[in-house]
């Protein structure tokens, strides 16, 4: 979309200018380049690779960049300034960490170095309110936009991830891996949670269920992901971890609370869907808890 609007405005401008320009015939020719990358992008979707998009980002403020030390006149200067705004609230939503400071720098950097090549008078006012504008949308956005996310993906009574957040956390994980096999989906069952509820309350009920994941997240290395996908059912999904560590890492969680519970563990294999390897842990969970009498769900 921002590409598409790139494309419409950039066309206008090159028939329609608000000053006199000699660079109309410029921007007849960089007008289909912006549609051609919007079709693209429509094209594929989602399946666009991050850093396509990220790289697309920052042509877009080097772009602006050089349209600004190309035009003559300060006003239109000042015009063009204004591409970087809608780049900012783009980059604050889809941009993180030293990727989202390289877009703030480039538009702070880049507008000064544009300015000093056009040599327009009395422009330091204008680069330092734009600065500070596209800086502090960039700061404040970013911030919001991470509170939702967070929000959204994280289940607020345990702190696991929902089922949003534990579909997002394995869509980010990568497709190869050294050693197919060592990934381990582990689906957890509270015993007798209906009848804590019975007798205690809710309350109780939603206590026990935060003190067992506060320990539980004890034990979690960089990587493993571990969400709340029911009432009182739980998944871990670990890397790197074979048979015999998920038998340690499910003797270290017991080891964080007295209360009961079931599991069922199974290898989630590469390229497999996760909801077949889910499908195959509970299988597993029912059939331990059909073995122990006393494990009512």
């Amino acid at each position: 979309m921002l590409y598409g609007a790139g494309a419409l405005l950039v066309l206008l401008a090159s028939y329609y200018p608000m000053y006199p320009t000699e660079l109309g015939d410029a921007f007849r020719w960089e007008s289909p380049y912006y549609a051609l990358v919007t079709l693209v992008l429509l094209r594929f979707g989602r399946r666009t690779p991050g850093w396509v998009l990220q790289l697309l980002t920052s042509q877009l403020l080097l772009g602006s960049a050089v349209l600004i030390a190309c035009v003559p006149q300060p006003a239109a200067v000042l015009t063009a300034a204004y591409g970087y705004i809608p780049v900012a609230v783009y980059a604050a939503h889809f941009s993180e960490g030293w990727v989202l400071a390289v877009h703030a720098a480039t538009i702070v950097v880049g507008f000064g170095v544009a300015l000093s090549i056009n040599g327009a008078p009395q422009m330091f006012t204008p680069w330092l309110l734009v600065s500070v504008v596209c800086a502090g949308v960039i700061v404040v956005l970013n911030r919001l936009v991470a509170q939702l996310r967070r929000s959204a993906c994280t289940d607020p009574l345990t702190g696991l991830l929902n089922r949003a957040g534990l579909a997002a956390a394995v869509a980010g994980w990568p497709q190869r891996a050294v050693d197919p096999s060592a990934r381990t989906v582990i689906v957890v069952d509270l015993d007798a949670f209906k009848k804590v509820n019975d007798e205690y309350g809710h309350q109780a009920g939603d206590r026990l269920l935060a003190d067992l994941c506060h320990g539980w997240r004890q034990q979690l290395r960089s990587g493993d992901i571990a969400a709340r996908i029911g009432g009182d059912e739980f998944l871990f999904v670990l890397q790197g971890t074979a048979d015999r560590d998920a038998t340690e890492f499910v003797a270290r969680l017991r080891l964080q609370h007295p209360a009961p519970w079931s599991y069922g563990s199974t290898s989630w294999v590469l390229g497999e869907p996760l909801d077949d390897a889910i499908r195959r842990a509970d299988a597993a969970l029912y059939a331990h808890k059909r073995s122990r009498p006393d494990a009512n769900a």
